[in-house]
């Protein structure tokens, strides 16, 4: 049995740097948005100027605009008797956005206009795009400041925006992937698909000027530095991880061409450098960190979906393991205008605790995902050497091999035991229908990617346990799937949710040739993922050709009805406890070589 994905990208490229000590003078430029929270928005307008501090790097070419053009396009003043002020971006944005910046030149701003960048979608829909973009992307991506940022938008007739125009589209496109189809359509959309793109191709034009798309340079490049619209790098790592939710392309702009991008960025800033004792550099070590984070985990998770090496590597990540005091808790008022979105949060220190908890769970996750998946990819390449290499050393290779596969199997095990029983226990009796939704979402979402990997690690290197552990995890992964179909939580589902299902449902399809009964917990696994998939048709068009594929299956096999499921529910702790030979609780784990 092999567990492969076909038709997509694997690239497999990794960056590397040297990790030198950090200092202010190791940034490519200097940029006054850069010194505090740096989160998106910031409570002063944009600089006026960069001060570039590496000589290697040629500064962007800065023109300054006649003074009518200047005012039409800041939102500092009408063009006096010109009679353009109605189409300028200072009547069509709100003022919570920040102004735009001094560089831009009335070229550049011409082209953002034509391409709709400065067009905004009706109030009803970007507030509850936004809530959308807290419930169901904020807990995976704690990229926000969320208490500011909703008071900045709430207050729409402020004179002294503090929003970026290109985060704020970068937040709604990946919105429009959970938002409910009806609100997309009451705004003229016909799929939403269509309304996918056209969020996102705002986010694209509102990163690059107008000669971006008339050449073919590195895009690196030209977002970093020939890029006239957003001065602060920062925010442009932000954008770039949102832009990760665009899924299905023609251009190849995929999640994978986006978070390298990401990564690429965040490297050249020194992101994934630990800065905390630092001199000289005014940040939110917090923010900081759960930024490089989040690039990490959203590497980790796209390289799973694609069964393929992260870009980032675990020896140039300097950050330490992310911990609960890396979040900030806000109990606020009622009155508070944060409570104009719902957003149900903004009362609960305990729900935003939980969440923060997953996603540690979630960065450590994926720090054995990251291992599962280089170990895969070093074995191939391990195979392939053999032939060229002396008996002494392919046997020092082996041993190294099967001690790097020991410490990932014991990694596993020991994740799923070391969390609160909230968060490492997931089943329909024991979880509390009153939970949050977020919290459900967030506590299915961690443990699928879980028995996914189980599932991926189990297959890729045949042990005794292989044969219990394999099927196991296809079962937990299309009961917590089945579970979050009937809280109707399903459709919040990021990608990777449906590679889980898609997952579980070859290896089901595997296990029912072995054992063709209809009795077996491979048919009831199979149609319990299929049931699912089924109603993520409209959200993913992978999951549409995936149900294709399944209905053909079902077709050549002869069910003709299905027998009670027997229940199999378990914790991940208990199924870590049925790993043969691991007793987590007290094994020590031997050091890498």
């Amino acid at each position: 049995m092999h567990l492969k994905t076909t038709g997509l990208p694997t690239n497999e490229s990794t960056i590397q740097w040297s990790p030198e000590s950090v200092t202010s003078d190791s940034f490519p430029y200097t940029n006054p948005q850069m010194n505090g929270w740096n989160d998106g928005f910031t409570l002063n307008p944009s600089p006026t100027n960069m001060e570039w501090q590496n000589p290697s790097l040629s500064p962007p070419i800065f023109q300054q605009p006649e003074e009518e053009v200047w005012n039409a396009f800041t939102n500092l003043g009408s063009p006096g008797s010109s009679g353009s002020e109605s189409s300028s971006p200072s009547t069509l944005l709100p003022g919570f956005i920040q102004p735009l910046p001094m560089m831009m030149n009335p070229t550049t701003i011409e082209f953002l206009y034509v391409n709709g960048v400065f067009t905004l979608p009706n109030t009803s829909l970007q507030n509850i795009l936004l809530q959308t973009f807290l419930e169901c992307v904020l807990p995976s991506m704690p990229i926000i400041e969320w208490p500011a940022f909703i008071n900045a938008v709430s207050n729409r007739d402020t004179d002294h925006g503090s929003v970026s125009l290109l985060l704020f589209h970068a937040m709604m496109a990946s919105a429009t992937t959970f938002v409910d189809i009806g609100y997309l359509q009451e705004a003229g959309f016909s799929t939403r698909q269509e309304a996918q793109e056209a969020f996102y191709n705002k986010a694209k034009v509102s990163q690059s000027n107008q000669s971006t798309f008339e050449s073919n340079n590195n895009p690196l490049t030209q977002l970093l530095y020939q890029s006239e619209y957003e001065p602060n790098t920062m925010i442009v790592v932000q954008a770039l991880l949102l832009m990760t939710y665009r899924i299905e392309t023609a251009d190849g702009e995929d999640s994978r061409y986006w978070s390298s991008i990401a990564i690429s960025t965040a490297q050249c800033i020194g992101l994934f450098r630990d800065v905390s004792g630092v001199k000289n550099v005014r940040l939110n070590p917090k923010f900081w960190k759960r930024l490089a984070w989040t690039c990490y985990i959203t590497d980790c998770q796209i390289a799973l979906r694609l069964r393929c090496r992260p870009i980032i590597q675990n020896s140039v990540f300097c950050h330490g393991m992310l911990t609960e005091d890396d979040f900030d808790w806000y109990n606020l008022s009622a009155d508070s205008l944060i409570q104009i979105f719902g957003y149900p949060l903004s009362h609960s220190i305990n729900v935003q605790r939980d969440l923060a908890l997953m996603c540690v769970a979630n960065a450590q996750l994926c720090s054995s995902i990251s291992e599962v998946l280089d170990l895969q990819n070093k074995e191939t390449s391990r195979h392939g050497s053999f032939s060229s290499s002396s008996p002494q050393t392919t046997l020092t290779d082996a041993v190294d091999h099967e001690t790097r596969v020991s410490v990932c199997e014991s990694n596993l095990a020991q994740w799923a035991s070391k969390f609160p029983s909230s968060i490492q226990t997931y089943s329909f009796e024991s979880t509390n229908m009153e939970d949050e939704p977020a919290i459900s979402l967030q506590r299915g979402l961690l443990h699928l990617q879980f028995y996914t990997a189980i599932a991926v690690f189990y297959q890729s290197h045949p042990l005794p346990s292989s044969n219990f552990c394999i099927p196991y995890a296809a079962q937990q992964i299309t009961q917590i799937a089945s579970e979050l179909y009937h809280k109707k939580l399903h459709r919040r589902l990021p990608i990777v949710g449906v590679t889980a299902i898609l997952v579980a449902l070859i290896i089901s399809i595997s296990e029912m040739k072995k054992e063709p009964t209809q009795e077996g917990h491979a048919v009831q696994s199979f149609q319990l993922g299929l049931e699912v998939m089924a109603d993520l048709r409209d959200v993913y068009r992978e999951a549409n050709s995936i149900t294709t594929w399944a209905m053909k299956v079902m077709d050549n096999m002869p069910f003709d009805g299905v027998s009670p499921y027997s229940d199999r529910r378990m914790s991940a702790t208990s199924a870590a406890t049925h790993l043969p030979g691991l007793d987590f609780q007290v094994m020590s784990v031997p050091q890498v070589m």
